[in-house]
């Protein structure tokens, strides 16, 4: 949003007045040639950001301290005859989306507007946490230009514009986040039953290299279907496909809400159960494949044999419910 009042204010020329606060360089940097730009057109600009050392050129910045009111606030003000707006945002916090495994991301309240007498008020509030560092011609050009909006009475094109395009933006922002939120769900899940996959499961047990890493005890019961070739040798694959999906809903018809049920590969399924061991972990595995064993598609059954173990150490080494359950099919057989 402060990037598409930047462009607004480089086809305004003179008589425009920028002001920004950002909380690191790392914003400022990349786009300090589009503020050099604006002076080079003949708007007032002062830029004020933490990190700044006095050497990068341009009598526009001022440095911020990290510990100062206006590092806390992320702002942009354009203020001219034509045009007022304003970006104005303070961080409150981080989020993390726990269920797709993501990293927090920093959280702002922000306020975006057009009001003339706000994004005033919005530069008065910038002009108090910079103090001294606002030059005073500065604020008399803000000054002027207040005075020439109050004198005219006329709409102002340009700010319907860019109300239209800045609201544009904004739903494009959305769009554009709602399809990385699902392109992260999908790479987290199995395309064609809807549990976990590997990465899935990686990011829920966390990655660690450390075998000695001590984690409160997790069960895993791992299962494997019985004959589950001759489904798609007689019946074809998307019969074949047709029954992991209806197992796929079995397993989370049978699992508490806080277990994680994963496609292992194939026809394999992992269920990791928080704090369940013993008598509890096998009948949770019981009743799991009791609940498989009444998926029919065609003339095919399911059926299949499960192996349990507990995880106390990270990463987790499934191991031993491999070997339990290699040994129960094969006593199956």
């Amino acid at each position: 949003m402060s990037h598409a009042l930047e462009m607004a204010a480089t086809a305004l020329g003179p008589g425009a007045v920028v002001i920004g606060a950002f909380e690191r360089r790392t914003y400022f940097e990349p786009r300090a040639h589009a503020f050099q730009r604006l002076v080079e057109h003949g708007a007032t600009v002062t830029v004020a950001y933490v990190g700044y050392d006095g050497t990068d050129g341009g009598g526009f910045q001022v440095p911020l301290r990290i510990d100062e009111a206006a590092a806390e606030v992320w702002a942009l003000v354009v203020f001219s005859p034509t045009l007022c707006g304003y970006v104005y945002a303070t961080e409150h916090g981080s989020y993390a989306d726990t269920a797709l495994g993501l990293e927090p991301a920093r959280q702002f309240h922000s306020e975006i507007g057009f009001d003339g007498e706000r994004t005033h008020a919005v530069i008065g509030e910038l002009h108090d946490m910079f103090g001294d560092r606002l030059d005073p011609a500065v604020v008399d050009k803000i000054d002027h230009v207040a005075d020439l909006r109050a004198r005219r009475h006329e709409p102002y094109p340009l700010e319907d514009a860019w109300k239209n395009a800045l609201a544009s933006l904004a739903a494009h922002s959305e769009t554009t986040v709602d399809a990385l939120r699902e392109q992260a769900t999908a790479a987290t899940r199995d395309r064609l039953t809807g549990l976990a996959n590997r990465e899935g499961l990686d990011r829920w047990v966390g990655v660690a290299e450390d075998h000695t890493l001590p984690t409160p005890p997790v069960g895993v019961l791992m299962f494997d279907l019985n004959r589950f070739k001759e489904v798609n040798d007689t019946l074809g694959h998307e019969a074949g496909d047709e029954m992991l999906r209806r197992i796929a809903a079995k397993i989370r018809e049978n699992v508490r809400s806080g277990d994680l049920a994963v496609r292992w590969g194939g026809d394999e399924f992992l269920v990791l159960c928080p704090g369940l061991e013993g008598a509890g972990l096998e009948a949770m595995g019981q009743r799991i494949q009791a609940a498989i064993r009444t998926v029919t598609v065609g003339d095919k059954t399911a059926d299949s044999a499960f192996g349990s173990q507990v995880c106390q150490l990270r990463p987790f080494l499934f191991d031993s419910a491999d070997r339990a359950l290699y040994a129960a099919k094969n006593a199956a057989r």
